[in-house]
């Protein structure tokens, strides 16, 4: 069984707050994908409201998510972050059932043949 780790961080900004929210999440985003035990860190945000997110993280294992709760970035984000929120976060942790696998037909899929 694979020791990768999936987070998902479900959340929603307060409409008057979504530049300041915006900014503190491009430079979170940014720096958290430079640490070397993540996988992919990827910010969405809803269709139908534009202040309805989710953040998908993909974390080699617990130590490495651990150790990207110890950076300055992300602690700098965990005191911000809450005051332009009109909600607390939802956050889901997941573990793949199968080793990760690019869908047949993309060009990834083609590489891993």
């Amino acid at each position: 069984m694979s020791s990768e780790i999936t987070i998902l961080a479900h959340f929603r900004a307060k409409p008057e707050t979504l530049a300041a929210l915006g900014a503190a999440l491009d430079a979170l985003v940014t720096a958290t994908r430079q640490e070397p035990g993540c996988l992919a860190y990827d910010l969405h945000v809803a269709l139908d409201d534009p202040c309805r997110f989710v953040l998908v993280e993909r974390w080699r294992d617990a130590a490495a998510l651990e150790a990207h709760f110890a950076q300055p970035h992300t602690q700098t984000a965990l005191a911000q972050v809450p005051q332009w929120l009109a909600e607390g976060v939802v956050i889901s942790r997941w573990r793949p059932l199968a080793p990760h696998h690019a869908p047949a037909g993309t060009d990834e899929a083609a590489k891993e043949a």
